[in-house]
């Protein structure tokens, strides 16, 4: 139980691999949910879709993982929403804009721009190491503490 606690909490830190298997995990659960929900309200109906309800915990882990990995980096955990959510809402007004307006130009700049920032999150959150030692969010989640060392 101490372990699934770990993944839906937001305090602390997270290391590079935690933060790819909470990833990996929540996105073959999430895709195992609409599986099973496709499979399941043809034959049943729409309380088939009730399984999707499985999707809740998958993404609140994926978000706590992803907050911890940024406290990691010594960032505040609210650049999450820079980086999930920006491109999201730039993507989906470019796409209202038709491709003769003249803001068509500036449409496909955001476009780029959320493309961008979706490329710096993938390397911030996936790819770059966190600060080593302690920091303001916790202690150094790849450094062995002094009770695991002497356990």
């Amino acid at each position: 139980m101490e372990g699934l606690r770990r993944f839906l909490a937001f305090a602390g830190r997270s290391t590079r691999l935690e933060y790819w298997k909470v990833q990996l995990a929540s996105s073959i659960g999430a895709g195992a949910c609409v599986l099973v929900a496709m499979l399941l309200v043809p034959l049943v109906g729409q309380a088939g879709g009730v399984v999707m309800l499985g999707v809740v915990p998958l993404v609140v882990a994926s978000v706590a993982t992803g907050v911890r990995r940024l406290h990691d980096r010594n960032r505040s955990g609210w650049w999450l929403l820079a980086y999930w959510l920006a491109p999201t809402l730039v993507s989906a007004w470019a796409e209202t804009v038709p491709e003769d307006s003249s803001v068509f130009l500036v449409a496909a700049a955001l476009s780029l721009a959320g493309l961008v920032i979706t490329v710096w999150s993938l390397v911030e959150l996936g790819f770059l190491r966190g600060v080593t030692g302690p920091n303001r969010y916790g202690a150094d989640p790849s450094q062995p503490t002094t009770a695991e060392v002497f356990s």
